[in-house]
Order: C-alpha cells, then structure tokens, then sequence
C-alpha cells in the first residue's frame, strides 16, 4: 500500500516534471518568435541593398551588422514573450508573490547568455567560419541553451 508521503511525493514530483515540460515548451516557443523575427528583419534590410553603401555612418553600420541588428530585436521580443509565457503558464503561483521591477530583472537575467553570448556566436559563425546568417542563431541556441539550463 502507498502511504500518503508517498503519494505527496510523487503528487510534488508530477508537478515539477509538468512544470518543467511547459518549460521547456515555452523555449520552443521563443525560439521560434526569436528566430522569425530575426528572419524578417534581416529580409527587411535584404529589401534595400543599397543601404550597405550609404553615406550616413549610423545607417551604413546598421546595414553592415544587420544580423546583430536583427538579433537584437529578435531577442527583445522573443524576452517579453518568454516572460509572459512564464509567468502566465509555467510559473503561476510563483508569478504571484513576483515584486515590482521582476520583468527588469528577467531581461536581466537572459541579457549576457542570451544576447550577449547569442550575438559573439552569430558574429564568430558568420565572420570567421562564414556561416549564413540565417543558420547562426540556430547553431548558437544550440550552445546557449544548455549553458542557460545550467545557470537557472
């Protein structure tokens, strides 16, 4: 017979192993917010090739590092949407009890693994190994993400 610690156990257990699927579902998710929008943008600035010979310093470097530009913005949104996800979702009853300024401090939290760390892969992938824009954010998630997993 199970006793009734046992049965709380495994009650404990089932919810931190739900949590942890929703999780992990909200980082499919953002990855693909992420991504989409990095795709768009960087087609967004396909759209005027010129802009990579402008005369205007600021508008000829965001053309250069149109990527990195691209990543920005994807990471920004992809950030806002992870937050709400998690808080709606995956972390309900901690989301409660969450002081003022927590979506600073979530933003926080993912700026040096997830944008930082992101963008260096990017600009490695596609400077030094020539690696097309379009594939750099995949093989960086690829390294960020178990480096994010063990720091949570």
């Amino acid at each position: 017979m199970i006793s009734l610690a046992d049965k709380i156990a495994a009650n404990i257990l089932y919810k931190k192993v739900a949590q942890f699927v929703r999780f992990g579902l909200v980082g499919v998710i953002n990855f693909a917010v992420s991504w989409s929008v990095y795709y768009i943008v960087l087609k967004l600035f396909s759209l005027y090739p010129s802009g990579y010979h402008a005369n205007q310093a600021v508008v000829s470097f965001f053309f250069r590092w149109d990527y990195v530009v691209a990543g920005t913005i994807g990471f920004i949104i992809s950030v806002l949407s992870s937050y709400f996800l998690n808080r709606l979702w995956v972390f309900k009853k901690e989301a409660v009890h969450a002081a003022r300024g927590s979506i600073l401090r979530f933003f926080a939290s993912y700026l040096f693994t997830s944008y930082i760390l992101t963008n260096l892969l990017n600009i490695l992938w596609v400077e030094t190994f020539m690696i097309p824009e379009q594939l750099a954010p995949v093989l960086s998630v690829v390294l960020v993400t178990p480096i994010n997993f063990f720091l949570s």
